[in-house]
């Protein structure tokens, strides 16, 4: 989908919670006074109470998590908008627990346990897009609709948009609050230190009004 003619913005925070599922090992939830935020008996997992404006993006930078982390803690969640009051099961924030950080040649460990080996450290603008005509100038039958640059199908979770200047085409890179991403895609609008995170057909034009422009973001650079 590299001719897109610009970056579309769209939500990858945004989720439906149709169900609460405490994770394997996780225990009974009991009550606490802090915002958004309740107890568990167990020593790795509380239970959140979704606020107003929460995206799990917010959550999981706020916990030095993931979404992926934060979607395999709540495997009901779907691609959609969270309810108010609706619940998640997130990792404990311990006090000694701090963002991913790594220099360049250096083992990082994430907020999962994790371990990569670091080629390159960036910090980039975050946004996102869709295959759909917003982003693309495509429709769905347009040949090309939702083939990436590479050839590859775009894949929620696994597509981003690069510049191939800056980040080879095929590259693995690990992104803060969001994790594992490959560089299969470009885009007009996306230069320099700008990635375009895929999230899915041209139905999420709405979250694409809400997801905003993320800066500065961690993104690491990862070894085959």
């Amino acid at each position: 989908m590299g001719s897109r003619r610009w970056g579309m913005v769209v939500s990858i925070g945004l989720w439906t919670l149709s169900a609460f599922t405490l994770p394997a090992g996780a225990a009974t939830p009991e009550t606490r006074s802090a915002p958004g935020q309740t107890n568990t008996a167990g020593a790795d997992f509380i239970q959140y109470s979704v606020s107003p404006d929460d995206t799990l993006w917010d959550i999981a930078n706020r916990y030095h998590t993931t979404v992926e982390r934060l979607l395999s803690l709540n495997p009901n969640v779907r691609p959609d908008q969270l309810k108010i009051g609706s619940h998640l099961v997130i990792p404990r924030l311990h006090d000694e627990a701090k963002p991913v950080m790594a220099e360049q040649g250096k083992v990082i460990i994430t907020a999962s346990g994790e371990r990569f080996r670091v080629r390159h450290v960036l910090n980039c603008k975050l946004t996102a897009y869709t295959s759909g005509y917003e982003s693309t100038g495509k429709r769905p039958g347009d040949p090309g609709y939702g083939i990436t640059s590479s050839g590859r199908v775009a894949t929620i979770g696994r597509t981003i948009a690069v510049d191939p200047e800056v980040i080879s085409i095929g590259s693995k890179v690990y992104i803060e609050g969001l994790g594992i991403r490959y560089a299969e895609d470009t885009g007009g609008a996306i230069k320099g230190h700008h990635i375009d995170v895929y999230v899915g057909d041209g139905g999420a034009v709405k979250q694409a009004l809400e997801f905003g422009v993320k800066q500065d973001v961690p993104v690491f650079i990862l070894e085959d």
